[in-house]
């Protein structure tokens, strides 16, 4: 059953002054053209306190509008996702994810023309998902209609268990769950849109953890049905996986992508790159990363081909916290080298997010979102940065209104 709630009192629509927001770009999602510049837009969101979401210009960076929750701690816009037009305007839509703490999350949907509300699930048709994450799945039911997928971890018999569900757009109901380790804290991170077994469906790679974080694992699984394809396992008080990714290269089999880092208590916790076949239960290769370290988060995406010899490169975001300027880092996804480097400013915090998918600059190349903020730190407000895919250059930079 579909568990609809009242939003009137949850939002408001506003076009106010710029203020300081200090987790802005913390979660990135590209939309479609919505002003006819033939560039497309996007979103982001800072989901401190009750939580703001934004849209912007592609071209510029021009605020379109802002969606604010107006209940405290509501967190809203943890991650945002962008999905099938779901009010027949020719848009594709929003939707978002809260992150109240101790509660399951709730799942809203919003128009990206204008930050109106079109559908909340409730918590209880959600499947009492915590920690959650959304993500886009592509047309996992055949319907024409882009889905979503949701990922967390769910509580039951006293066990804090990894889930990954997927959602139909058209019908607002659940296609399948899947749950991907016991007694895992959660799943971390979705990647997905490569199809690995053939079937015509994106599948989906999970990373997850166990709540003691000694225990990691990317599960491999199918976009169809949430069956388990295949699983790779990283357990090592040495190691830990920081992030996935999903790529298919013009000459070779589709691949998921990690990067594994060194413990921060090791003096060399520099990254690898690892690229995950299905049917290997080890890498099928690795490259170490020359000046990409982490010291708490890593982003990663494979969306776009920056040096144009038609394989999809890889992009890296090493978000520093607060000590120095973060980096993006742009990997040739054939030859796995450094193409370029993009540094932010020192307290940026530049790649926290990262996602590509979208020509900015209209020189044929696909760019790049980045998100950049300090938690706690006004001084540093978040912004997202808006850089050439094809050499890292900033192209804008913008931070929160409300």
């Amino acid at each position: 059953m579909l568990i609809l709630v009242a939003t009137a009192e949850l939002a408001a629509v506003r076009h106010n002054a710029p203020v300081a927001g200090d987790w802005f770009g913390s979660s990135i999602c590209v939309l479609d053209d919505i002003d006819g510049d033939n560039v497309p837009e996007w979103v982001a969101s800072d989901p401190r306190g009750p939580g703001v979401v934004e849209a912007h210009s592609g071209a510029t960076g021009k605020h379109m509008w802002s969606l604010t929750a107006t209940r405290p701690n509501a967190y809203w816009g943890t991650h945002l996702a962008a999905v099938s037009d779901m009010n027949g305007d020719g848009i594709r839509d929003v939707v978002l994810v809260t992150d109240e703490l101790d509660v399951p999350a709730d799942v809203i949907v919003v128009s990206a023309r204008d930050g109106k509300i079109l559908l909340t699930l409730g918590r209880q048709a959600s499947a009492g998902l915590r920690n959650a994450c959304v993500t886009g799945g592509g047309d996992i039911d055949r319907d024409g209609a882009e889905d979503f997928l949701l990922s967390g971890m769910v509580t039951g018999d006293d066990k804090q268990v990894g889930a990954v569900s997927a959602w139909s757009t058209k019908s607002m109901k659940r296609l399948w769950q899947s749950r991907v380790g016991e007694n895992s804290w959660r799943a971390l991170q979705v990647a997905s849109g490569v199809d690995f077994n053939s079937d015509g469906i994106g599948d989906i790679a999970v990373l997850g953890m166990s709540s003691r974080f000694q225990d990691q694992y990317i599960v491999l699984l199918s976009g169809a049905d949430g069956s388990e394809l295949c699983r790779w396992s990283a357990s090592t008080s040495r190691t830990y996986l920081a992030c996935v990714a999903v790529m298919t290269r013009s000459s070779s089999e589709p691949t998921v992508v990690a990067v594994l880092m060194g413990s921060h208590s090791e003096s060399n916790n520099e990254a690898v790159l690892l690229g995950l076949q299905r049917g290997t239960s080890v890498p099928a290769w690795r490259r170490a990363i020359p000046g990409v370290s982490g010291d708490v988060e890593l982003s990663l995406c494979a969306y776009s081909d920056s040096n144009g010899d038609g394989v999809c490169d890889l992009f890296i975001g090493n978000r520093m916290s607060g000590f120095s300027a973060g980096t993006v880092t742009a990997i040739d996804g054939a030859a796995h080298r450094e193409l370029w480097e993009a540094k932010g400013a020192d307290g940026s915090d530049l790649g926290a997010c990262i996602v590509g998918g979208c020509d900015l600059d209209k020189d044929g190349h696909q760019d790049l979102l980045v998100g950049g903020f300090v938690p706690y730190n006004r001084e540093n407000p978040g912004s997202v940065v808006a850089l050439s895919g094809k050499s890292g250059a900033r192209l804008y930079s913008v931070g929160r209104r409300n």
